[in-house]
């Protein structure tokens, strides 16, 4: 049986015959990548053009879940995709062992996606078939999140109907990309970000891509349970925490690894220990309803937040300042699972209540962080109450050294 947590194989035709087929196909591929479903391209996974023998051994890999194929009137010309990928593709999809060939027509009727193609399907005609037409000549950045939506719901009703009773296995890394492994969603989206920090509306199109996979998720069970683990920014992981919220229904838990140490799942399900983070809030502006936030379990942020706040012109209303019992973690230092969840169980309950007692009909927060990454994605679904959350991220080469990345409204998560 084909596996339903492979990788989509993307047809197209490139450049020169097609000036536009390679931004095409890079445009689904981060739209793929956005909502956790894993891609093969040849541009990024052969070194060089691609060969004949190369792509067959692609097209066969039973690892392969499925195959896009963008089809433009100048697949007609190429003897690759006719000759060696269509006859593949269409010959994987006949065998019913669960493997899909969805086709997208570019520029072309339905009529005549059977030419273009070569007739792959054989005795099938390609018109009988339920395609998808573009009512234009160009493959945009809308179609390539519809096409996105449509895979990643297709892909989580595959595998939630192999493996009803299972948690889903989600990895999301914006930094190191390990190998391919049994992920059911693997959001690779290191090409959003330039070292640490994100291109500019990257979080946006992330947050998209997170909101469509959430729904999708939430289709196929009310309460869906998610084990996660990755090599994320800070930020992101918050974001991932806040759209897989537990007002919505979902159960989240994410592995930590502490050098030295093995991994440990942080989820709001654990028992928060005895300890007792310092916590400390500080007055300012009665007239502003922004609120900060300032996390610094790993190290001393407090200067930084400041300069920060001060670059961008802010002068919050309140101000809280969350650490650890004894401090910021000292070099190969870890931190339990009960620890962090009382950390974030005092950070937010000392953010809502400040939100409380100032009487703030809208709390925009500013969240700034130094801490383990599972701490973030705890945070982050702890954020529904408040109507706005401005999330920084830290650049040690940068002055200041944190900047705001990304706003959102976490309270819209509840996908009713």
């Amino acid at each position: 049986m084909t596996d339903p947590k492979g990788r989509v194989f993307i047809s197209y035709r490139r450049s020169p015959a097609r000036a536009e087929g390679t931004k095409e196909a890079r445009r689904l591929r981060r739209a793929l990548q956005d909502r956790g479903v894993p891609t093969w391209r040849d541009l990024e996974d052969l070194a060089n053009e691609p060969t004949e023998v190369e792509l067959i051994e692609a097209l066969s890999d039973s690892s392969l879940s499925g195959a896009v194929m963008l089809v433009s009137p100048e697949v007609e010309t190429s003897s690759i995709i006719r000759n060696v990928e269509a006859l593949r593709i269409f010959r994987r999809h006949s065998a019913g062992d669960g493997f899909f060939v969805l086709p997208i027509l570019i520029g072309l009727d339905y009529g005549d996606a059977n030419r273009a193609l070569g007739a792959p399907a054989g005795f099938q005609d390609l018109s009988d078939w339920n395609l998808h037409k573009l009512k234009h000549g160009e493959f945009l950045d809308s179609d390539a999140k519809a096409v996105a939506d449509l895979i990643v719901r297709s892909r989580i009703q595959r595998i939630h109907a192999a493996a009803a009773d299972e948690p889903f296995q989600m990895g999301v890394y914006s930094r190191l990309v390990p190998p391919i492994g049994q992920l059911d969603l693997r959001f690779e989206l290191s090409g959003h970000f330039s070292g640490r920090t994100a291109q500019s509306g990257s979080y946006k199109a992330i947050e998209a891509g997170l909101v469509s996979t959430a729904g999708a998720l939430l289709a196929v069970t009310e309460a869906p349970q998610v084990h996660a683990k990755g090599s994320a920014a800070l930020p992101l992981g918050a974001l991932v925490g806040a759209t897989l919220s537990p007002r919505a229904g979902f159960s989240l838990s994410w592995g930590q690894i502490f050098e030295g140490h093995t991994t440990e799942y942080w989820s709001h399900s654990v028992q928060p220990d005895a300890s007792e983070p310092r916590v400390r809030t500080t007055l300012g502006d009665a007239g502003s309803e922004d609120l900060v936030l300032a996390v610094g379990v790993s190290a001393c942020i407090e200067h930084a937040v400041v300069e920060a706040l001060s670059d961008l012109g802010i002068k919050p209303r309140a101000s809280t300042y969350v650490e650890s019992e004894t401090g910021p973690l000292k070099q190969g230092q870890s931190l339990s699972p009960e620890s962090g969840a009382r950390i974030v169980l005092e950070a937010i309950s000392a953010v809502r209540r400040q939100k409380d007692d100032l009487g703030l009909k809208r709390a925009n927060v500013h969240l700034f962080m130094a801490c383990p990454l599972a701490l973030a994605v705890l945070l982050g679904q702890k954020l529904n109450t408040f109507s706005t959350v401005t999330l920084y991220e830290h650049d040690p080469d940068s002055v200041p050294s944190y900047s705001a990345v990304h706003s959102f409204n976490p309270s819209k998560y509840t996908y009713t």
